[in-house]
């Protein structure tokens, strides 16, 4: 899981320096019966029908093969949890990974 998660993050790091800022924001907070790492970049953000894909099918890139969202979204699953990527109205994208919460009781 780390992989995958450095892979979100350093995309999100290239999307915001394309755009001449070097910031990420990153939150990790738990709501109701989850755990939710959020990571918000301050790049241009994905056309509709890019951000519908990204994750799901291998992505042309101009820095690699394309593979680094798809193996991250299939690594996150694998765990049990999910990613959801949406663009924000004020510009760039928010990514958040999610997975249930559990207890667990040690005898």
């Amino acid at each position: 899981m780390p992989a995958a998660i450095y892979n979100i993050l350093n995309n999100a790091a290239d999307a915001s320096l394309a755009q001449g800022n070097a910031q990420l924001e990153l939150t990790l907070q738990q709501q109701y019966q989850q755990i939710v790492l959020s990571i918000r970049d301050f790049g241009e953000g994905l056309s509709d029908a890019r951000l519908a894909e990204l994750g799901h099918i291998p992505q042309p890139s101009t820095q690699g093969l394309g593979l680094g969202q798809y193996l991250a979204n299939l690594t996150i699953e694998s765990l049990g949890g999910e990613i959801t990527r949406s663009n924000l109205p004020e510009g760039g994208m928010l990514t958040q990974i999610i997975f249930t919460s559990v207890k667990v009781k040690y005898d």
